[in-house]
């Protein structure tokens, strides 16, 4: 089994991305964190050479960013569809399973996935797992994994952005009589604490350079 690979990601548009952390970066810098995570992902996805690597682009893949990015790691580059985050994701999910035969959907605001747990994540397809996940420590999930095109109820009534998506998300797979494997916790860049904690992590730290506002006050 080689799962095709789709990285989520918005235009680093300044005003419009990771707003959350505009009043400690700025529209700008927190643009340009956006862009930095997105390209990090990336190289995590291709260098752990699951398969093969798509970015799906928002809110259209016309913004300059998202070209240079296909070019510097050579990875396919579409559009996401309309819709709201489920739908989506969900939609992203049937096609990457038509075209490789199974899938790893990921965000591209985690600053601690590896390789390794791309890895781990297809394996966990490979022995049997119907659906794997990914948590973050907000309660949300960076990945998630299918071996087949998910059940349409898959992302049913799931408050998107709240502390209850994994719970919601656990119990929809349950529902849907699927097989359920989790990768360990990692965490996620939303909101000012995060970057606190970037800042404090030898590894991730460098996401911050000449970022104003971005150390601990």
């Amino acid at each position: 089994m080689t799962p095709g690979i789709a990285v989520f990601a918005r235009a680093p548009e300044p005003g419009r991305a990771k707003t959350r952390l505009v009043p400690r970066l700025g529209e700008g810098g927190a643009a340009v964190l956006a862009a930095r995570l997105t390209t990090r992902m990336l190289e995590v996805a291709t260098d752990a050479a699951v398969g093969p690597v798509t970015l799906h682009a928002a809110p259209d893949a016309s913004h300059p960013f998202f070209s240079l990015c296909a070019r510097r790691f050579g990875v396919a580059l579409q559009a996401q569809c309309a819709g709201d985050l489920g739908a989506r994701m969900h939609a992203a999910l049937v096609a990457t399973v038509a075209a490789h035969g199974a899938a790893l959907l990921v965000g591209s605001d985690i600053a601690d996935a590896t390789g390794a747990d791309l890895q781990a994540a297809a394996r966990q397809l490979r022995d049997g797992a119907d659906v794997v996940l990914g948590p973050v420590a907000d309660g949300g999930w960076w990945l998630i994994g299918v071996r087949a095109p998910p059940p349409p109820t898959l992302f049913d009534a799931i408050a998107w952005s709240t502390a209850s998506v994994f719970d919601a998300t656990c119990a929809n797979v349950a529902s849907a009589g699927l097989r359920l494997a989790t990768l360990p916790l990692r965490h996620d860049v939303d909101v000012p604490a995060d970057l606190d904690r970037l800042a404090a992590d030898a590894a991730s730290a460098a996401l911050l350079a000449d970022l104003p506002g971005a150390a601990m006050p």
